[in-house]
């Protein structure tokens, strides 16, 4: 609901170094020794088409055909030397895929394993995907490289090629976190699907500002109709029951709305809608689906300035996707290094200023500056207003708490308001010149929007 909240390239081995290695990419013959002890595999010319993102010209690929009635049909490459994931545990390889499906690289040794499933969501194109082996630094004696296509699936016969298989260095910095779909550097963990997964690119930085000062970002030129979208095809049923909060940070040249979508399973599609009015600047977004945790989708959809035509210079930058655990509460206002909504007394007068001593008996208030209001006389409804970007959910979150310390005994009326009605509640204050906490059940209007 709306809005106003009154009161408040050669082989090398061992692998050293910094730079990047090319451990395949078949031109002048295969560099690994690979060996299909099921399926055939071939080096062959690179066909002409599917390579709609300009990855891979290379003249030679390889070429895998799975062994049907083999779910797991075994493909592999074993080196004479252990690789060495210390520094270099970045591992990017291109695949373009007769079908729809899914792929697993496994590197394997005497003293353990680690691989990574990606999804194979476009067919007939050539795509690169990134696999994050970082946890793996210290194991030893990884000497076995393994692909297994379609992995799981008995019935299936198709062939698939692969090429520029390459190891780099871990990224700098603090490890992304786990939760990252996308930063379009280390951490590049989802498949892109149509349409749109050629409109959709990692670049530099053209903004490197504020809350985003990241090397690389997600260009996306909206085209096409008003209803273009990027897709996250996530090959399966989305983590929604322990991952059901969408964040992205978002540069946007204009304002409309954002449309984050939930659809592709069993379940009835799930719309949220953001509202973007800050341009030309980072700003981190959120959609909340904590109603579907307990629901069936594979996609993960994104609409730029939904439902209007995009003009022919229409670029977006996004950076930073991730599907996080949805918080229990949110904190709208804490004064903490400034005011967070923007406040306005509508009557009265309203600042910010150091948290008083004393009258902190229950000890709930140990923050810095609060905020401060003086009743306008003569008013029996001076009001305090702020006007939140978003429209609150109740469906989600419907209690609301709040922290006053008032000069005399009296009552604090709490109202949310919007185009499609209001929601009120009452509580009196008993005790003066002491923090107290009170609380707003607003559960029986949870169905009241905007």
């Amino acid at each position: 609901m709306k809005k106003h909240l009154l009161f408040f390239a050669v082989l090398l081995f061992p692998l050293l170094g910094m730079a990047q290695v090319v451990l395949e990419d078949f031109e002048g013959g295969a560099k690994l020794p690979w060996n299909a002890l099921d399926g055939t595999y071939s080096s062959i010319d690179n066909p002409a088409g599917g390579n709609t993102l300009g990855l891979n010209s290379s003249a030679k690929v390889g070429s895998y055909t799975k062994k049907a009635g083999a779910g797991y049909s075994l493909f592999l490459a074993e080196l004479p030397t252990a690789l060495d994931l210390s520094t270099n545990n970045q591992f990017k390889i291109q695949v373009k895929a007769a079908v729809a499906s899914a792929f697993i690289l496994k590197l394997e040794g005497t003293s353990g394993f680690i691989e990574g499933n990606k999804n194979i969501a476009v067919a007939g194109e050539w795509i690169e995907y990134s696999f994050d082996f970082s946890k793996a630094a210290a194991t030893q004696n990884l000497k076995k490289i393994i692909l297994f296509f379609d992995p799981g699936t008995d019935a299936s016969a198709d062939t698939y090629l692969f090429d520029n298989l390459t190891v780099g260095p871990a990224c700098g910095g603090a490890a992304p976190s786990a939760n990252i779909l996308d930063n379009f550097e280390c951490a590049r963990n989802i498949a892109y699907g149509s349409p749109g997964f050629a409109d959709i690119t990692a670049i530099d930085n053209p903004d490197k500002t504020g809350i985003n000062t990241s090397d690389k970002v997600g260009r996306y030129k909206d085209t096409g109709s008003e209803w273009h979208a990027m897709v996250i095809d996530w090959g399966g049923a989305l983590p929604l029951k322990d991952r059901s909060l969408v964040r992205f940070k978002l540069w946007a040249p204009k304002a409309g709305r954002i449309l984050v979508k939930f659809e592709g399973g069993t379940s009835p599609q799930k719309e949220i809608f953001l509202d973007v009015t800050e341009l030309n600047k980072w700003v981190e977004y959120a959609a909340n689906a904590s109603d579907q945790v307990n629901e069936n989708h594979t996609k993960l959809v994104i609409f730029f300035n939904a439902g209007v035509l995009p003009g022919a210079d229409d670029v977006y930058y996004i950076d930073d996707i991730s599907l996080d655990p949805a918080p229990t509460s949110f904190t709208y206002e804490d004064f903490e290094g400034g005011a967070k909504l923007p406040w306005r007394a509508g009557d009265g007068t309203f600042t910010i200023v150091p948290n008083p001593p004393g009258g902190d008996t229950l000890q709930i208030n140990g923050s810095t500056t609060v905020g401060a209001y003086t009743k306008e006389a003569g008013k029996g409804y001076s009001l305090l207003i702020a006007e939140l970007a978003q429209p609150l959910d109740l469906s989600l979150y419907n209690v609301f708490k709040i922290q006053i310390k008032t000069a005399a005994p009296t009552s604090v009326l709490l109202k949310l308001e919007g185009p499609n009605g209001f929601v009120e509640g009452i509580n009196n204050i008993a005790v003066k010149d002491q923090w107290i906490e009170y609380s707003f059940n607003f559960s029986k209007s949870a169905a009241l929007k905007g």
